[in-house]
């Protein structure tokens, strides 16, 4: 019992140091004293397992730290893939973690550091011997040197390059010059809070960790900025985006109609749509240069030639409606009539009720309440850039010729400003021979 107090004590602690400010991120533990082990033959337990305590106890400073995280359960816990549910904020390259029946501890190789704030962070997913799984997150925070500061910084981080916003998202304050760093992750909202943090100058960076390493490699995408970070609250959103040094290559072509050929290019390009000068088309073999007068987003082009087709089928409805009118006055019949297709259908029985299965208006929940203005924040996020593109439309002055080979170059440049020069090759299809028989 003594050890539960303790840590319900250093709870209570934790919770008067950060007060209101801090809300739920740290998570209070159950304590216990003992508990009850299932004979052999018991019912099957249908419940996860549940941690009774944690050590250190969480709030409270112990310098010169150099023990292990010890978590607490009330039955025996599977010991597979405990490594993967453990975090540590500021973070170490590897972790120790040993298993220990109903409980496991958790310690740095390289030991902890002195004079920084620990955030130790159980995730979901610990599990029993009938694979019953923990649904919630516990955080315990000490300190291995001086006090806990009252601190946070919060944002969202958005998936650029997918139009999105980034759940999951990696969030790190790397503190200079000293290169310690802080982690963190994003909700479902991609929403994230790094607490506790020292005053200094830090890097932030956010990106998608798309191999799950708990690092933000060379290729993923990611935002940064460097911030001084001295005041109880920072708040800043991030855009990510592949930070690539070469500019966009051309990776594919294809031919839309007679004038226009759609390019696909490797990477996002920059903000600004490129003008006509940037391609050039260049019939083959004698390299006629076949110039281009007109540039569009593929959206957009796709989004004008749709409009043409409406356009179009209204004209021929038009028409349709034309020949009808004349046809009824010919016959000097009701022009609805005339022309009109035979319905095979018998007519209802006048006396037919016809149920009206419209389904009446549904109250909105407190659920579909709180999904609408997730929705609309997510809007008012992503409303805030530009959406990214990485295909275009050019138009040529000239149809291509049906048979001939083209060379297609293009000179364009990414989000860094980075450009390149790069083309290939397009065939346009001879016409069919028509058909003499």
């Amino acid at each position: 019992m003594a050890g539960s107090a303790r840590y319900a004590g250093g709870q209570a602690a934790l919770t008067r140091l950060l007060g209101p400010f801090l809300g739920g991120a740290v998570i209070g533990l159950a304590g216990a004293c003992a508990s009850m082990q299932a004979p052999p033959g018991a019912p099957f337990d249908p419940d996860p397992p549940i941690l009774l305590s944690a050590t250190p106890d969480s709030g409270t400073v112990v310098t010169g730290f150099d023990d292990v995280v010890e978590f607490q359960f009330d039955e025996v816990i599977a010991e597979r893939g405990l490594e993967r549910l453990v975090t540590i904020s500021p973070r170490h390259d590897e972790l120790r973690v040993s298993w220990k029946r109903r409980r496991f501890t958790v310690k740095p190789r390289d030991g902890w550091h002195s004079n920084a704030v620990y955030q130790v962070t159980l995730l979901p997913g610990v599990s029993d011997l009938q694979n019953n799984r923990t649904e919630e997150r516990t955080t315990i925070v000490f300190s291995t040197g001086g006090d806990i500061p009252n601190t946070r910084i919060t944002g969202s981080v958005v998936d650029w390059e997918a139009g999105r916003i980034a759940r999951n998202a990696l969030v790190e304050a790397i503190r200079l010059p000293d290169s310690l760093t802080y982690v963190g992750l994003t909700d479902s909202l991609g929403m994230f809070e790094l607490f506790f943090l020292p005053s200094g100058t830090y890097l932030l960076r956010a990106g998608i960790d798309g191999n799950n390493n708990q690092r933000l490699d060379r290729r993923e995408p990611y935002d940064s900025v460097t911030v001084v970070f001295s005041d109880s609250l920072l708040t800043r959103d991030f855009w990510t985006f592949r930070h690539d040094t070469v500019g966009p290559r051309v990776s594919d072509l294809i031919l839309v109609d007679s004038q226009s050929v759609a390019i696909e290019f490797s990477q996002m390009l920059g903000l600004t749509l490129p003008g006509a000068d940037a391609f050039a088309v260049w019939e083959l073999p004698d390299s006629n240069r076949v110039p281009v007068n007109r540039v569009l987003l593929r959206a957009e082009f796709d989004s004008l030639r749709q409009a043409a087709a409406d356009s179009a089928a209204a004209v021929d409805a038009a028409a349709a409606d034309s020949v009808r009118a004349a046809l009824a006055d010919s016959l000097g019949v009701a022009p609805d009539s005339a022309g009109a297709p035979i319905d095979s259908a018998p007519p209802a029985p006048p006396d037919t009720v016809v149920a009206d299965t419209t389904l009446g208006a549904v109250p909105a929940d407190s659920l579909a309440a709180a999904a609408e203005a997730d929705s609309a924040r997510t809007a008012l996020l992503l409303a805030q850039r530009p959406t990214l593109f990485s295909e275009i439309v050019i138009a040529t002055v000239e149809p291509l010729k049906p048979g001939m080979r083209y060379w297609v170059e293009a000179t364009v440049s990414n989000l860094l400003g980075a450009t390149l020069q790069s083309g290939r090759f397009l065939t346009v299809p001879a016409v069919a021979e028509p058909d003499s028989t």
